[in-house]
Order: C-alpha cells, then structure tokens, then sequence
C-alpha cells in the first residue's frame, strides 16, 4: 500500500500533516462533533476541511475540499441541484 505508513496508533495516510490556520464552526450530533476548519499543507496549499472526532474528543477522519468550490460542495450535501 503505497503512501500509508503503519505508527504505532494505527494509520497514517500520506506523507505530510495538515497545518489548521482557523475553525469556522462546530456541530455536536450525537455526541460526535464535526468540525469546519481551514488547512494547509507543508506546500502551502490550503483546504475547508470537514473533521469528525469520536465522543472522547479523538479524531477520526476528515474531508477536504478546495476552498473556491465549498458553497457547492455544500449545495450538494444539502441535496440541492447544481444545474
């Protein structure tokens, strides 16, 4: 498995951290809170990234997206069309 790296936690995927510049909001849903933050990366480019952590506060996963395309990223979790 090219660009994951066993620690010993678990996983990590890919070969650089992401650097959190500021957090634009929070939502707890179930005891689980989902994060917006913006990122960058070691190269300097910047990410909206949607975190979740666990009930203990652990972080579990995240998903990024280009900062220019969000408000459709957004359209199209809330089920709206694009067209």
């Amino acid at each position: 498995m090219q660009g994951i790296h066993k620690q010993k936690t678990g996983f990590r995927f890919g070969l650089h951290r992401l650097k959190v510049l500021s957090e634009v909001g929070r939502i707890v849903y179930l005891s689980r809170t989902y994060r917006v933050v913006f990122v960058e990366t070691e190269t300097g480019k910047r990410y909206l990234a949607i975190r979740l952590y666990n009930e203990k506060g652990k972080f579990i996963k995240q998903f990024l997206v280009e900062p220019e395309i969000a408000s459709q990223v957004g359209r199209l979790l809330a089920g709206n069309s694009l067209r």
